[in-house]
C-alpha cells in the first residue's frame, strides 16, 4: 500500500489541519477522500476538504464538526452533503455511494481523485487506492476510473479538460478518445453544476488552454452551439484570415497575460484593479471569472452580423449590441447566473469596442475620457482589460492599433485618478434640488440633468451649487427635445437593467 506522510496532509490543509485531526480522533469512520489526498501528494494547499463517512450519518458528522470548529453548516444535494464553511475554506461530509470505500472510490471521476486516507492519520498514512491513482499522479496522467464515467456525470468532460491543464497532467489516450466520442453528453450538463465548473475554469490557471482543449474534443460546441458558428466564420488576420473562435481564444490568452502582469502594465492602478477583480458579486464567483466569460462570449454575434462590402471588406455592424443580448441569454438560460452577474458581462460586451473607437478618433479630449468612465461605471477596469486584449488578438494592423488603444486606456485611467482627487464626493445639487428650482416633475429627465451636471463638474465648468443649477437650466431645453425623439437600435439592444451604471468616482 502506498503511503503519505502525515505532515504533508497537515501542510495541505494549513490552519485547519489541527481541527480536522482532533475531530477525527473522537469520530471514527471518517475518511479523507478525493482532491485533498491528491493535492497533499502534489504539495499543494487546499481550501476544500472532503470526508467520506463510513460510519454514522453525513449530517450528524457535519453538525458535530461545525459545532466543534465554529463553522456554519449548510446541507446540499438533497441533504446528502453536509458542508461546513470555515472562512474561505469548506469541509464536506458525504455518505459512501457504495457498500465499501473501495467501491465508492471506483465510482469517482478520475483515478487521481479516487484516493483516500482513513482518519486520524499517523506519522505515515496508508492510501486506499483501488484505481491506481498514485501511479497515474506520478506519471502526470489523467485517467477515468471507469468506462461509464462521463455518462454518469457529463460535467466530468469539462472537469477533465480543466484539471489536465490546471494540474499539469496529460489526458490518457483512452480517456481522450472516450471524451471525443461522448462529447455530445456535455449538452446535458445541469446548469448549476456546469456554471460552478466554468467559474472554477475562469478563476484558475490558463482558461484559454482549457477552452482550446474543449474545442478540439467537441465538448465546447456540444455545450454551447454558438461556438460552432464562430468556428466557421473568418475575419481578416495577418496575411490571410482567422476564425472568430481562434480570435476569441487568442484574446483570452492576452487577457491572461495582462492579469499576470497588472503591476507592470498598470503600475498606478494595479492594486485597485486586483482588489476590484477579486470582488464577488455572488459568493464564490469573482469579477475576474466574469471578465473571462465576457471575453469568451464577446464575439458570439459575429456569425449573425457578418456583412461583405462590394470591395470585399468584412464588417460586423453592431455585433457588440446583439452579442451582449446573446451572452445575457446564455448566462441566464444555460448557466443560471444572477441578474447582477449578467449585467456585468453584458455591459462589458456592449461597450467593448468603445476604447477602439476613441483610439481611431485621434486625441482623446477630457469630455471623451469622462464619458467613457461614466458609461463604463463599475466595469471600467474590466472594459479596459478586455479592450486591450481584444485589440492584441486583432491581427489586421495589430501593432499600430494596439499601441494607439493602449495610449487611450492609459489616458482614461489617468483622467479617472485626477477625477477622484478633485471631484467632490457629494453632488453639488440633488434631484430634489432640480425639481424644486426648475419646477420639474419626477421622471427620467431628472437623471439626464444630473448626468449633465456631473459632466460639467468633472470638466471644471461648475464648481458651486449656483453654477451647477445654471448648467442644468442650460441643458433643459435640449434634453426635453431629445426625450421626445425615438430611441436608437443600440439603446434598445439591452434591457434597461443592464445599462444602468453607478455614478463616477463614488459620487451618489
Amino acid at each position: 500500500m502506498s503511503t503519505v506522510a502525515g505532515t504533508r496532509l497537515a501542510r495541505a490543509m494549513g490552519v485547519h489541519a489541527d481541527k480536522v485531526q482532533a475531530f477525527a480522533k473522537g469520530h471514527p469512520g471518517l475518511v479523507l477522500a478525493g482532491g485533498v489526498v491528491r493535492d497533499a501528494l502534489m504539495g499543494r494547499l487546499v481550501k476544500d476538504i472532503d470526508f467520506a463517512v463510513e460510519k454514522g450519518s453525513a449530517r450528524g458528522a457535519g453538525k458535530a464538526f461545525a459545532d466543534a470548529a465554529g463553522g456554519a453548516l449548510v446541507m446540499l444535494g438533497q441533504d446528502r452533503l453536509a458542508r461546513v464553511v470555515l472562512g474561505d475554506a469548506t469541509v464536506d461530509f458525504t455518505p459512501l455511494r457504495a457498500k465499501t470505500l473501495e467501491e465508492d472510490l471506483r465510482l469517482r471521476d478520475f483515478t487521481v481523485n479516487a484516493m483516500a486516507v482513513r482518519m486520524p492519520w499517523g506519522r505515515r498514512a496508508g492510501i486506499v487506492d483501488p484505481t491506481g491513482g498514485v501511479a497515474d499522479l506520478e506519471a502526470k496522467r489523467l485517467r477515468i476510473c471507469g468506462p461509464r464515467s462521463f455518462r454518469d456525470d457529463p460535467v466530468r468532460l469539462w472537469r477533465a479538460h480543466r484539471q489536465a491543464v490546471q494540474l499539469g497532467l496529460r489526458v490518457h489516450p483512452g480517456t481522450a478518445r472516450l471524451m471525443s466520442r461522448e462529447a455530445r453528453l456535455a449538452g446535458k450538463c445541469s446548469a448549476e453544476r456546469l456554471r460552478d465548473e466554468l467559474f472554477k475554469l475562469f478563476e484558475g490557471y490558463r482558461p484559454a488552454a482549457v477552452l482550446r482543449a474543449a474545442a478540439r474534443s467537441g465538448v465546447l460546441e456540444a455545450t454551447f452551439p454558438v461556438f460552432r458558428a464562430m468556428r466557421n466564420v473568418r475575419v481578416p488576420g495577418g496575411k490571410g484570415t482567422i476564425r472568430v473562435l481562434d480570435h476569441t481564444l487568442e484574446a483570452l490568452e492576452h487577457l491572461e497575460d495582462s492579469l499576470r502582469r497588472l503591476r507592470a502594465l498598470y503600475p498606478k492602478d494595479a492594486s485597485e484593479m486586483a482588489a476590484h477583480l477579486a470582488e464577488e458579486p455572488v459568493t464564490g464567483r469573482s469579477r475576474k471569472a466574469l471578465l473571462g466569460l465576457a471575453m469568451a462570449l464577446h464575439d458570439t454575434a459575429k456569425p449573425k452580423t457578418i456583412r461583405l462590402t462590394p470591395k470585399g471588406d468584412v464588417h460586423f455592424y453592431e455585433h457588440e449590441h446583439l452579442g451582449a443580448r446573446l451572452a445575457a441569454g446564455i448566462l441566464r438560460d444555460r448557466l443560471r447566473v444572477s441578474e447582477r452577474e449578467i449585467g456585468i458581462v453584458a455591459h462589458v460586451i456592449h461597450l467593448h469596442l468603445r476604447p477602439g473607437y476613441l483610439a481611431g478618433a485621434g486625441a482623446v479630449t477630457d469630455k471623451a475620457a469622462y464619458r467613457m468612465i461614466r458609461d463604463a461605471g463599475d466595469e471600467l477596469f474590466e472594459l479596459v482589460l478586455h479592450a486591450e486584449a481584444d485589440r492584441k488578438a486583432t491581427h489586421h494592423g495589430r501593432m499600430r492599433t494596439a499601441r494607439g488603444q493602449r495610449g487611450v486606456v492609459l489616458r482614461i485611467l489617468a483622467f479617472r485618478r485626477d477625477l477622484r482627487a478633485r471631484v467632490p464626493a457629494v453632488r453639488l445639487v440633488s434631484g430634489h434640488d432640480l425639481m424644486r428650482e426648475l419646477a420639474l416633475e419626477p421622471g427620467p429627465l431628472i437623471g439626464d440633468l444630473l448626468r449633465g451636471v456631473d459632466e460639467a463638474v468633472a470638466l471644471g465648468k461648475a464648481r458651486t451649487r449656483d453654477e451647477a443649477l445654471a448648467v442644468a437650466r442650460g441643458l433643459l431645453p435640449g434634453l426635453r427635445k431629445a426625450s421626445a425623439a425615438p430611441r436608437t437600435h443600440a439603446e434598445d439592444s439591452l434591457p434597461a437593467r443592464h445599462l444602468r451604471r453607478r455614478s463616477v468616482c463614488g459620487a451618489p
